[in-house]
């Protein structure tokens, strides 16, 4: 935990060692050697495109001998069974997932419910939510709402995709600019209503890039609202964070839920399903699989449906 301050000098009686090294006094290079960090957006501190490579880099500026860097690379890899991952392009994980066929038979989804969209990486989710709201053109199939066949053109304009990575999707120099941005028609009063609900109205003065990442998630879903978009999909909304955000996120969402939208989230956070979400939908080989009411019986429909809930080493749950 992290508590801001000022480490001073032994002049009051304490001192901080770290694997034997005094950080006040050794060099950066040094402790490099046995600290680490790794960053909220592990994408801002990428200095390769490729995985292995990747792994490879903070052994390579050590100077380790190459035999001993490979035997590294493959051993951390066995680790955190993440063999499949060696030798891709880095911008082509997309977050763990990658472009794939999607086969749906038929699914019904009700409004006013959060529908956690879950699967392997690979498995389809992405591409899921793509289509679904009209980013991604299906060649087969159709989506109806209430009855009425929607077109691709018509979902595009009734989505909001809330990213993983909301600084990508933040652009103007203030919230009240930022939430108006894709509006036809401004109302005062709506404007006011969005940024009240999102707690967030004090702030409508302020550069978005100045906020909190939770901040910045609450003006993309006040856009959202603003702008009257009716389909809302989060992506990963509570990666990286410990478990008090991970549950302001679930009350966000659990908030928003009653204003007749359909909300869906792309998710591997298992105590945040419990948290926040009604419905579980299972994407596996590009097939919805399974499709699940949120009850006390679906934990082990999830596990018959091989989800995978990994659990231990002092992470919180994930499937």
């Amino acid at each position: 935990m992290y508590h801001a301050g000022k480490v001073d000098s032994c002049d009051h009686g304490c001192e901080c060692w770290v694997n034997g090294l005094d950080p006040l006094s050794c060099s950066m290079y040094e402790l490099s050697k046995c600290v680490g960090t790794v960053f909220q957006n592990p994408r801002t501190q990428f200095y390769t495109v490729n995985t292995t490579s990747e792994i490879a880099f903070g052994c390579e500026n050590h100077g380790m001998e190459p035999e001993e860097i490979r035997k590294r690379v493959m051993r951390t890899a066995d680790e955190l069974n993440m063999a499949e991952l060696l030798n891709r392009n880095i911008f082509q994980l997309s977050g763990g997932e990658k472009q794939t066929a999607l086969e749906v038979l038929e699914a019904m989804f009700p409004s006013g419910r959060i529908t956690a969209v879950v699967g392997r990486n690979g498995a389809g989710k992405s591409t899921f939510v793509s289509v679904l709201c009209g980013i991604l053109k299906s060649r087969k199939g159709s989506i109806f709402l209430n009855g009425e066949k929607l077109s691709c053109k018509t979902r595009l304009s009734m989505s909001y995709m809330v990213m993983q990575e909301v600084n990508h999707q933040l652009f103007t120099d203030s919230v009240e600019e930022e939430v108006t941005l894709g509006a036809r028609e401004f109302s005062k009063g709506r404007l006011e209503e969005a940024l009240s609900q999102m707690d967030i109205l004090e702030l409508k003065d302020r550069h978005p890039m100045t906020l909190s990442g939770g901040q910045k998630q609450r003006v993309a879903v006040a856009a959202a609202m603003f702008c009257g978009k009716r389909v809302l999909i989060f992506d990963e909304p509570t990666s990286g964070l410990d478990f008090v955000h991970m549950l302001q996120t679930a009350e966000l969402l659990k908030k928003i839920k009653s204003q007749d939208v359909f909300i869906f989230v792309i998710t591997h956070d298992y105590e945040f399903i419990l948290s926040a979400c009604d419905d579980v939908i299972y994407i596996d080989s590009g097939k919805i699989s399974g499709q699940y009411r949120l009850d006390k019986e679906v934990l082990q429909a999830l596990q018959e449906a091989n989800v995978q809930i990994c659990i231990g080493r002092g992470y919180r749950q994930r499937i």
